[in-house]
C-alpha cells in the first residue's frame, strides 16, 4: 500500500499496531448533498437553494442550511487523496443528491456520475463502494420493490456499473444491494433506503422486498471478516427517538439479521451515514433490562456529513478514515473542514486561498477516549463512560458537529434521549430506556481495565 504525505497521520494510526503493513485503510464519504447550481453571483438564490433558510450569503465554500458547491466536494476528495492515496476502499454511504426538493432525475444521476469519476480518478487502485441514500432518487425517498428494470437502469445511469464487478452488479439489479471481496474482507452493501419510513413504494407490512434480507442472511454466513455498510441504519435517528429510520417491520428484521448469534465473531464493523452528525449506536440484547447488560452485541458507526448542517444542526464538512486489522477495527480518525475560517480567508483574499489548510483532525477515537481499539467491547465501555462521566459526554457532544462550536448545551433530558438513541434499536427497548429502566450502571472495574489497556497498547 502506498502511503502518500503520511508522516503526521502515521503517528496517529500506525504506532499501536504490530506493523504498518498490517493496517488496511477505508475512507468514508457520506451525505454530500451537492448543489450543482451553487454559483458565485450576488444573487442569494444562486448561492443557496435551501429548504431551511432564505438568508443565503456569498460564502465561497458553502454555508449552513445549503447544499455543497462542487469546489468543496473536490477539496474533500483532494484532501483524502493527499493523506491516504491508496486505501483499500472508499465507502460512499449515500445521499449525494441535494437536500432541497428537485423536479427530475437530472439532480441525481449526473451528480452520482461526477462523484464516481472524481473518486475513480483520485483512487484508481481502490475499490469504490457506493450505497444508495434516501435522497438518491426521484422522487426523493421513493424506491420500488422492483422485478423489472429500475435497478438495472439505476446501475447504468449512475455510473456505478463502472465501479463494481459483475458479481456485485448481478445482485444490484435485484434491489440495489451487493457484496464484494476487498482484500481479506467481505464488504456487504445494503439498500436500506428501500425500508425508509418515507418510501411509499413498498408495503410497510411486507415480507422481504427484493429478497434482500434473505440474501443478507446467507452473506453473513461467510467465514471471512465482514464489514456491513449502508446509508440508513436500523434504530432511531437522533432527531426522532420515537420513530425508527426504517418501517417497524423491516427495522426489526434487519436488526435481527445484523445481530444474529453466530455471525458476529467475524464482524469487523457496521458503517452508516444519514445521521449527518458524528455518533454511534451499541446493540444490546432485547430480552434483558438495560441495567443487567454487561456487554454489547454489536456497534453501528455513523460518520458525519460532508454537507454543512441546517440552522438547528450546524456542522463542519467531514470525512472519516478507518484503520483495520485482519481481526478487528483498530481505530478511526475523524477530519473536518473549518468552513467559517475558509470562507473568511476567501473573503479577505479571493485569488489565493489554499483550501487544504482548512482540513484538520477532529479527533482520533482511541486517543480521544483512551480505548485499546474500536471493537464492540471498547465501544460498550465508552458508552458507559459517556453516560457516567459528564466530561466524556461533553467531549462526545462537541465532536458531534465537527468542532463547529455552535452546538446548544445538552441538558439532562437531552442527554437521556441521546443515550437512549445510542443504545436502543427497537421500540420496546426505546420505551424502556425513556421510562428510566434503560439507565445502566457503569462498571468502574471495566472502565479501569480499558484505560489500563489503552496505556499499554498505545
Amino acid at each position: 500500500m502506498r502511503l502518500s504525505h503520511l508522516a503526521p497521520l502515521c503517528v496517529l494510526l500506525c504506532l499501536t499496531t504490530p506493523t504498518a503493513e498490517a493496517v488496511k485503510y477505508f475512507w468514508q464519504l457520506s451525505d454530500v448533498h451537492v448543489d450543482g447550481d451553487y454559483t458565485a453571483t450576488a444573487d442569494p438564490k444562486a448561492w443557496c437553494h435551501s429548504d431551511t433558510t432564505g438568508a443565503a450569503r456569498e460564502e465561497w465554500f458553502g454555508q449552513i442550511g445549503c447544499g455543497l458547491p462542487w469546489r468543496t466536494v473536490e477539496s474533500a476528495v483532494d484532501f483524502m487523496k493527499r493523506h491516504i492515496g491508496s486505501p483499500e476502499a472508499i465507502l460512499w454511504t449515500g445521499d449525494t443528491a441535494p437536500h432541497w426538493p428537485y423536479t427530475d432525475w437530472s439532480e441525481v444521476f449526473p451528480k452520482l456520475r461526477r462523484v464516481s469519476s472524481m473518486l475513480r480518478n483520485a483512487f484508481p487502485d481502490a475499490q469504490i463502494l457506493p450505497a444508495i441514500g434516501n435522497h438518491d432518487a426521484y422522487p426523493s425517498d421513493q424506491f420500488p420493490d422492483d422485478n423489472g428494470t429500475y435497478y438495472q437502469e439505476y446501475l447504468e445511469r449512475s455510473g456505478w456499473g463502472e465501479l463494481l464487478p459483475e458479481e456485485a452488479r448481478r445482485t444490484f439489479r435485484r434491489g440495489g444491494f451487493y457484496a464484494v471481496d476487498v482484500g481479506e474482507y467481505r464488504v456487504i452493501v445494503l439498500n436500506t433506503a428501500l425500508y425508509y419510513t418515507r418510501n411509499k413504494k413498498v408495503s410497510e407490512a411486507g415480507d422481504d422486498p427484493t429478497g434482500q434480507i434473505a440474501w443478507l442472511a446467507e452473506e453473513l454466513k461467510t467465514r471471512k471478516p465482514t464489514i456491513v455498510t449502508a446509508h440508513l441504519s436500523p434504530g432511531f435517528p437522533h432527531w426522532s427517538i420515537y420513530t425508527p429510520n426504517l418501517y417497524t417491520n423491516y427495522n426489526y428484521k434487519l436488526h435481527k439479521e445484523l445481530n444474529r448469534v453466530g455471525t458476529l465473531e467475524q464482524r469487523i464493523a457496521n458503517i452508516f451515514g444519514h445521521e449527518h452528525i458524528d455518533t454511534f449506536q451499541n446493540v444490546y440484547r432485547t430480552d434483558l433490562p438495560f441495567e443487567k447488560h454487561t456487554y454489547a452485541l454489536n456497534t453501528y458507526f455513523m460518520a458525519p456529513a460532508l454537507m454543512p448542517g441546517t440552522l438547528d444542526q450546524r456542522i463542519n464538512p467531514s470525512v472519516r478514515l478507518y484503520a483495520l486489522l485482519p481481526d478487528k477495527l483498530n481505530d478511526y480518525v475523524q477530519f473536518h473542514f473549518n468552513l467559517d475560517a475558509a470562507n473568511k480567508a476567501h473573503r479577505e483574499n479571493p485569488t489565493s486561498v489554499d483550501d487544504s489548510k482548512f482540513w484538520n483532525v477532529t479527533y482520533r477515537l482511541r486517543d480521544a477516549y483512551g480505548l485499546p481499539d474500536a471493537n464492540t467491547r471498547s465501544m460498550h465501555l465508552l458508552f458507559k463512560e459517556i453516560k457516567e462521566d459528564d466530561n466524556k459526554f461533553r467531549k462526545y457532544w462537541n465532536f458531534n458537529d465537527g468542532l463547529h462550536g455552535d452546538a446548544p448545551a445538552c441538558n439532562a433530558t437531552c442527554k437521556k434521549q441521546r443515550l437512549c438513541q445510542m443504545s436502543a434499536q427497537v421500540h420496546q427497548q426505546m420505551t424502556d430506556c425513556l421510562n428510566g429502566s434503560g439507565q445502566m450502571v457503569a462498571s468502574l472495574v471495566l472502565v479501569a481495565v480499558t484505560a489500563a489497556a489503552a496505556r499499554v497498547l498505545g
